[in-house]
């Protein structure tokens, strides 16, 4: 009798500790609107996860404005923002930090050092590494003789060896180990939440952490030897203990290379549903064959390619939220006032979760980026009026948030850009890209807050991307 009456007691602790954060944040917050909750237990998270990207969210904000609430598993409540004013207020103040029980759990961070002249030097190895790419597409149409195949795996391949090699003189897709395998499986699985088992990603990211602390461990034995842009990065760690230098370097080969190996991906998927712009960038890239690295990053010698990389940054962002948590109670103001009251700030209590979306917020707001936000129009970036003014309240770099914003913002910009160009000149001059017949593609949120592609009706086959390549035939007669 006792003992069940301890069970029963001890059950109701955590359950009056979860009322208590669900008392005190709707005292807080009962000002904003909010969607309907379709369950205590789960909160908004299957609706969410359930929905595929460019869908769910915007409508919510269309519906409740740019700052509303939503709830996770057991109650939990935080701020969805996607007001410029109150975005940058949040990201450029020491009032708020991380929430730890968001980040993922390789590294604390991408890049320690960068600038476009230690890009300049590594660049070679990555004009190698995209030739290899070609090298490996045109393998494939004609040892397969398959015009349709999955694009995206030999692009991670080709992001992590660039991560690998140029900044630890690593290749990391010729050794000998389950590194592959281990990211298609954590980076295409599900987000963890209440309704997904978080045990396998949690499995996966143990063995991750040990192929890359291996690797990590060879690197930083041998990094009196190592040159350039590798010498600058040790040399940055070698300012802190051994296990966190290690932990660094395992956050820059797992995040430094998913991020961009998504976005260059989903970029060919746009350039094969769009064959207008495909061929205004293949006319561009046609006129200049073997630019040199500083021709090719510059807006000025290739302005379509470089417009073509901003509407990927805006449209393609693999960041769906940036997660922040109130160290102290604060007042957050706000660029668009909240219907019905017209409040123009917001004041949080200290602990307060916020959620700033991204791709499907600020990026791809229709209050700020006018009538032709859901395209994919790379004019804009250059035609004038194609940028409204109202973008101007967005303060992060290129006036998106893929790369951040405040003292977290992500340091590997110029690096991520390098790749990107050089990649999708390389690929776009050597071959046509096509949709597949019948084949629709929705994106997910995936695990490590990334976002991949699943055929419609064909979920069950996991992550793919097909398209159809056909090589682009030089008229070597004129």
């Amino acid at each position: 009798m006792v003992s069940n009456y301890l069970v029963f007691t001890l059950g109701l602790v955590p359950l009056w500790a979860v009322f208590r954060r669900l008392a005190r944040s709707q005292s807080s917050t009962d000002v904003l609107p909010s969607p309907p909750v379709p369950s205590w237990l789960l909160g908004h998270a299957l609706q969410l996860e359930k929905a595929p990207v460019g869908t769910l969210v915007i409508s919510w904000i269309k519906k409740y404005g740019h700052i509303f609430r939503l709830r996770g598993p057991l109650g939990e409540e935080f701020i969805a923002i996607s007001d410029p004013k109150a975005a940058a207020h949040v990201l450029n103040n020491k009032k708020y930090i991380r929430n730890p029980a968001g980040q993922p759990g390789f590294g604390r961070s991408l890049f320690s050092v960068e600038g476009t002249q230690s890009v300049k030097e590594i660049s070679p190895i990555l004009f190698d590494l995209a030739e290899r790419l070609k090298r490996h597409y045109s393998e494939k149409l004609t040892t397969e003789n398959r015009p349709v195949f999955d694009v995206s795996p030999p692009i991670h391949m080709f992001s992590l060896d660039a991560i690998s090699m140029t900044m630890f003189a690593h290749a990391t897709s010729e050794a000998n180990s389950k590194l592959p395998e281990l990211l298609h499986n954590i980076t295409n699985s599900p987000a963890p939440s209440a309704i997904t088992s978080i045990i396998p990603v949690t499995t996966w990211a143990t063995n991750l952490r040990l192929e890359l602390g291996a690797i990590a461990e060879e690197v930083w034995s041998r990094k009196d030897a190592q040159a350039g842009m590798q010498t600058q990065l040790l040399d940055s760690l070698s300012q802190v203990s051994k296990d966190e230098a290690i932990a660094q370097i395992v956050g820059i080969l797992f995040a430094g290379s998913e991020t961009v190996a998504n976005v260059i991906s989903e970029c060919f998927y746009a350039l094969a549903r769009d064959k207008r712009v495909q061929n205004k960038l293949r006319q561009e890239l046609d006129r200049n064959p073997n630019p040199t690295y500083d021709e090719l990053v510059s807006s000025n010698s290739f302005p379509y390619l470089d417009a073509i990389m901003k509407e990927t940054w805006r449209t393609k962002a693999v960041l769906v939220d940036i997660k922040r948590q109130a160290a102290e109670d604060d007042v957050i103001p706000l660029e668009y006032p909240l219907p019905g009251s017209g409040m123009q700030q917001l004041p949080v209590k200290k602990g307060q979760l916020i959620s700033i979306f991204v791709r499907d917020g600020l990026n791809s707001d229709e209050v700020i980026w006018g009538p032709r936000v859901s395209e994919f129009w790379p004019e804009r970036w250059l035609e004038e009026g194609g940028i409204p003014e109202s973008v101007n309240a967005i303060k992060a770099p290129g006036h998106t948030m893929t790369f951040g914003d405040g003292a977290k913002i992500c340091l590997g910009r110029a690096f991520a850009a390098a790749e990107f160009k050089i990649v999708i000149a390389t690929i776009v001059r050597a071959f046509y890209f096509a949709e597949v017949e019948d084949v629709v593609l929705d994106f997910y949120h995936l695990g490590g807050n990334t976002i991949k592609p699943n055929v419609r009706g064909r979920e069950s086959e996991g992550v793919q991307l097909p398209l159809k390549l056909t090589p682009v035939v030089v008229d070597t007669a004129t």
